[in-house]
């Protein structure tokens, strides 16, 4: 009885996480952890242009809050050289690159990575997202049940270990 009451509260704890940030509205400029830092303008959201452009969206946590032990900092180094590979070829340029790493891979700050890239792109562009973070077992299945082990799956964000609900 108490574990159905336990479960309860932590699906609801995670609904409203999740909620609450889809529903933050965060300022993308200024949150860019690019190599080459990228300012990203308001000009930037309203041109549409004709043909295929290329998008990216890359996230390495790599270091974690209060944890030290689960730091991974070739994560960090591989989001970098994944970075620095694509710029070398025409189709890639830096505005259309969004680096998000390290203590800024927050809950938050990637879903407004997500939002980001939704933005720019549109219907005959390509995207390409590269997250690299720890994962694990949620503990209990989300709606829609459809997990043959009962139990969802989660990525870790920075602040993951220390509050365990703050993953995605």
């Amino acid at each position: 009885m108490k574990f159905k009451f336990l479960n309860k509260i932590k699906v609801f704890i995670v609904f409203l996480l999740f909620i609450g940030t889809c529903l933050i509205s965060v300022n993308i400029e200024g949150l860019s952890s690019n190599p080459k830092s990228t300012v990203i303008t308001q000009e930037t959201y309203n041109v549409k242009t004709q043909g295929t452009e290329y998008w990216a969206l890359l996230v390495a946590v790599g270091v974690y809050a209060d944890d030290p032990e689960q730091n991974r900092p070739l994560m960090l180094v591989e989001v970098d050289d994944f970075y620095n590979e694509i710029l070398k070829s025409e189709v890639w340029s830096e505005d259309h690159i969004k680096v998000i790493k390290a203590e800024d891979a927050t809950v938050a700050n990637i879903i407004s990575g997500f939002r980001w890239l939704d933005k720019m792109e549109d219907e005959d562009d390509i995207s390409v997202v590269y997250l690299t973070t720890h994962g694990g077992p949620l503990g209990f299945d989300l709606p829609p049940f459809d997990e043959e082990d009962k139990t969802d799956e989660i990525l870790s964000s920075y602040w993951s270990f220390a509050y365990p609900a703050l993953g995605i």
